[in-house]
This record gives structure tokens, sequence and C-alpha cells, in this order.
């Protein structure tokens, strides 16, 4: 431990008389350390949006008894923050930002002690989120997450689960936190046409209030202009200082200066590439992947992934039927015409919804995720004569489709026995499945593993009767609900994850017995991890065959496979793919 820690220098400095004098002593005496000009200046600089000054050491204090001496604190220099109180960073962030997938294996794994220190931190950002009145300023907060690598999906449930708003600000909060993200890489095209300095050198606060701004000013036609400068002025007056508000409030006017104009538009640059990338708001690697793989109907799919998706809701029949849901909760919802007994959409969320959800009659999963546990058909069919059925959900997450799996195991009355094992890498995942299943299918024998399946080896159970393979993937089906993968999914990255489906499927095969079904899906739509990866498959492992979709899924008699496009079917973006062990 330094020694001089705390200690104030043995260097001694002249007295310094009069007024001055008296009142540095009277502070002293109060065990406060007196306000020096240097100090003064360096609090100066940060409100003006500099850079706090290099700490030259600890000032001395003249004139002082050895008690006031003893009960006098030396505070630490300050040291810069990752964003600095200022509205204009003092250097440009060069360093291209790194991501997180949002999916699966793209994560580091999680040990039992980093689950318990997950689970503080989320009991930590709810007592937060419960303080916060104004859903701007949760907004931006929520927003500054995800550029610190958060899942949209995940913190803005959390953020507004728990936030003290009210029912309609939540549903504004909602419609600006996930417009920003969708229509990121336009909002800044927007701003830089402004003033280009501000994304290169502006606060991290600051300019993510500015950019949920923009969203506000060009796709809410309904909050009037001033109502929006003048409540994100206040965003930055919370969450930075006053200084930065002058600066926010000058841009923001600027905005809609232009607005009133009618210049508050793209202005396209003649490539076809960028202004297709800027318009949907993806990287270039992603636009010009979606023009080759898709040509004409590219746009239709980018367009597709700024759409709001609608709330799905699926049954679990061993709760409850969807007529007596459905008279419960009224014209609020809507009957799926692709699974009628299963799934209905949500018009209008209300109270009785959020009860039913809570019981858990129902559960928010979309028609695409169903027609996964859909395609391995009915639990009565599985495990021939067999008196005991092995199922092994492979990539489980946070475990939607185990669940769907258990509620459809509930509805056999046959009597026989099923056990189901559930892996993924990350075992806080598994644990928040653990919790669900404790809640509603105590009866059903569930084992949870957390288990890296690149690497092989034994599972518990095998050989299985039926496995489900929901593989991590680019995600370019869900790019709606995680619009911030639009930014910087890459090429390369949907290459290595390409190779990695390829080596769960290998590892996962040998698993199931002879005349067992293997159902391997993906939220992507991508042929390289679609189709082509299915017929590969195929062709790595003769002793495999595809097999006919059940009716309830199946796009055309026979089906082996089914490949829903959000444009045109109204759902996720999903892959799925049936087959049968024959050797």
């Amino acid at each position: 431990m330094d020694e001089n820690k705390g200690q104030k220098s043995n260097r001694r400095q002249a007295p310094v008389s009069g007024v001055e004098g008296e009142k540095r002593h009277a502070q002293a005496s109060q065990g406060r350390a007196p306000r020096t000009a240097s100090a003064n200046r360096g609090e100066n600089d940060i409100d003006r949006g500099m850079a706090p000054p290099k700490a030259r050491g600890h000032q001395n204090r003249a004139s002082r008894s050895d008690s006031a001496r003893r009960s006098e604190t030396v505070e630490k220099p300050r040291r810069a923050r990752r964003s600095p109180n200022n509205a204009i960073a003092q250097a440009p962030q060069t360093a291209e930002k790194q991501h997180r997938s949002p999916h699966r294996h793209d994560e580091r794994p999680c040990t039992e002690k980093s689950a318990h220190g997950h689970r503080e931190h989320q009991d930590a950002e709810q007592k937060r989120s419960r303080t916060t009145r104004n859903p701007r300023e949760l907004v931006v907060e929520t927003l500054m997450r995800i550029e610190d690598g958060g899942y949209s999906n995940i913190v803005w449930d959390l953020a507004i689960r728990h936030a003290d708003l009210s029912n309609l600000d939540k549903m504004l909060a909602t419609r600006i936190f996930y417009g920003t993200l969708s229509n990121m890489r336009l909002i800044d095209a927007l701003w830089n046409d402004i003033e280009p300095e501000m994304l290169r050198r502006a606060d991290p606060v600051v300019k993510m209030t500015l950019r949920s701004a923009m969203y506000q000013l060009v796709f809410l036609d309904r909050v009037p202009a001033y109502s929006i400068v003048s409540t994100s002025v206040e965003v930055v007056k919370r969450l930075r200082n006053r200084a930065a508000c002058g600066y926010c409030n000058a841009l923001l006017r600027k905005a809609v200066a232009r607005k009133d104009a009618g210049n508050l538009v793209y202005t396209p640059t003649g490539d076809a590439l960028t202004d297709f990338a800027v318009k949907y708001s993806v990287n270039d690697e992603l636009a010009s992947l979606l023009i080759e793989e898709f040509g004409d109907d590219a746009s239709n799919i980018a367009e597709s992934m700024l759409a709001v998706p609608k709330m799905v809701l699926r049954i679990n029949r061993s709760r409850t039927s969807i007529d007596d849901f459905l008279a419960k909760v009224g014209v609020s919802v809507e009957r799926s015409s692709r699974l009628p007994n299963r799934a209905c959409s949500v018009m209008s969320r209300h109270s009785a919804i959020d009860a039913a959800i809570e019981a858990g009659d129902v559960c928010v999963q979309d028609e695409a995720a169903q027609i996964a546990v859909q395609a391995l058909g009915a639990p009565e069919q599985w495990g021939g004569v067999a008196q005991e059925v092995h199922i092994w959900d492979a990539c489980a997450g946070l475990g939607g489709k185990t669940l769907h799996i258990l509620d459809e195991v509930a509805c056999d009355t046959s009597g026989r026995r099923y056990s189901m094992l559930s892996t993924d890498l990350y075992a806080n995942k598994l644990e928040r499945l653990r919790e669900a299943h404790q809640k509603f299918f105590k009866s059903e024998h569930l084992i949870t593993k957390a288990r890296d399946l690149t690497l092989g080896g034994s599972v518990p159970l095998a050989p299985f009767d039926v496995i489900l393979v929901d593989a991590p993937c680019s995600g370019l089906g869900v790019l709606r609900r995680h619009p911030e993968v639009k930014l910087y999914r890459t090429r390369e990255a949907i290459e290595s994850l390409v190779e990695l489906q390829k080596t769960i499927l290998d590892n996962v095969c040998r698993h199931l017995r002879i005349g067992g079904i293997l159902v391997y899906a993906v939220c992507t739509i991508t042929a390289e991890e679609c189709e082509r990866q299915a017929q590969a498959f195929l062709e790595r492992h003769p002793n495999y065959s595809f097999d006919a979709l059940p009716a309830e899924c199946a796009p055309t008699p026979d089906a082996h496979d089914i490949k829903l496009l959000p444009h045109a079917d109204g759902c996720d973006g999903f892959y799925v793919a049936r087959f049968r062990r024959n050797a």
C-alpha cells in the first residue's frame, strides 16, 4: 500500500494573508479542503466541455492548526471518465465499436458465479429503472447499454418492465427505442449533413440523445417539434450538465429549421449500394448480401426489417384452450390463420393479457418459432411403441421451445413417460429455464446441462427419439427484434456460423436412435445457413434422409422443409428442415 496515499505534502507554502487567508483557514477548521484557483479551473473546464486538467499533486494548506491538519482529507485527483461530462469529447473515437452477437454461441460461457453476478446487475438495473419518470431519458440510457454490447430485447424488456411510467409513455418509449435502433444509419446520415463534427466528437450521451430526437422529428409526426427539443435538452441536463444543453439545443433547432423547410431528408449519393444501405440502415456487407441473394426482392426484405413486429401468443394447451382464452380477453387478440389452434396475434395489449402471461396460460412466441417445434410432429408418434420417450433440445437458449415441447407432452394422455434434456452453452440461460419449468411443468422430467456442443462427447439420456437443433445463426430473420445486428453482421461472421452449425449437427446426430426424428431450425434467411446447410448435412450423413413435415406446418404436401420470410409470411424469418435416421 502506498504510504503517501491520503497524506498531504511536506513542502510548505507561503502563508496567505488578508481575507483570502481567513477564508481558507475557516474552511480548514471545518475539515474541508479550500478551493484553489487550479481546482476551480478544473471544474469550470468540465462545465465548458473540456477534459479535466492533469493532477499536479496535492495543494498545501497554510495557517492551520494541527487538529485541522489531522482532520483534513485530501481528495484524489479526478480521473477521466469513459463518457466525459461534456458536450464535445476531447478526442475523437477512432476505434471501430466491437459488438457481440445476440445469438448464443457468439458469447463467452457463463459460469454459476457470473450468472449470480448477472442477476445482481439485473436487480441494480431494476432499482435504477424504477426512478426513471421521463420516457426519453429511459430510451437514451438503454440505448447506451446497447452501445456497450447489450442485447436490445433483453435490456429493453428489463428497463421498461420496471420503469415508473404510464402505459402510454411505455408505448412511446418502446417505439422511440426500437425506431432509433432500426434507423440508426439513416439518422447518422441526416446528422452528418447538419453537423459532421457531432458524430465524430460528441459525448456519447449527447450523441445518443440527438439520435433519438432525430428519429422523433423524422418519423413521429404527431409529436410537436418544440416538445422533442425541450424534452431532449432536459434529458441532456439530467444525464450530463447544463453546459451541454446549449450545444444540444442549437443542433436540434437547426434540424427543426430544416424540417420546416422540407429539407430534413437524405440526399442520395448516386451509389446504389450505399443508398440502399443508408435507406434501410444496414451495413454495406449486409446490403450487398441481400441484393446478391434476393435481387429485386431485397428491398422488400430490408423494408420488413424496419417494421414493428406484432406480438404473438402461444396457447399453453395443457392449461387452457384458445377458445377459452379468446373469450376471456375479447377482441384485443386475433386467431392465427397459420396455427389456428395454438396461436393468436395481439391487437391491443391490456391487463388481462398480462395476467394470462404471468399465470402461464399463454406465452410470447412468434409463429415461426412455434413451427420449429410443430415440425417434430405429435408426441404420440415419437418413439414408436416405447413406453419411455427421450427428447433433446440441443440449443435451448432461454428455453422457449423446451417449454413448448413440454406443453405438447403434457397434453398426451397415453400414459407414456417423457424425459427431456435441454443443453446450452450458457448456464445462466438454463437457470431461467429451470425456474419456468418449476413454475409451470413440475410433473415433466427435465434435465438441463451447460454444454459446448462443438466438443462432442456423451450426453445424458442418449439415444434420443427426437432432437431439435435450433442452431446459432446470423439472425437475419429476426432483425425487427434485434435491429442492432444490422449494423455489424458481416459475411465473415456468417461463414464462421455456417461452420459452427455444421459441427453442431455432426456431433448431435450421432445421439439419435434409428428411426428417430431430427429437426434443424435457424432464425435466418441466407441460403448458406438454410437450404445448403441441410443438403450438405445429408451428403455427409447418408444414413439420414429428408422426412415430410406434419401437415399443420408444411407449405405443400410432402414438403420436408419450409422457409418463412417476414415480408411474405408476416412472421419472423425462419428455416426449418426435418430429417429421419434410417440406419
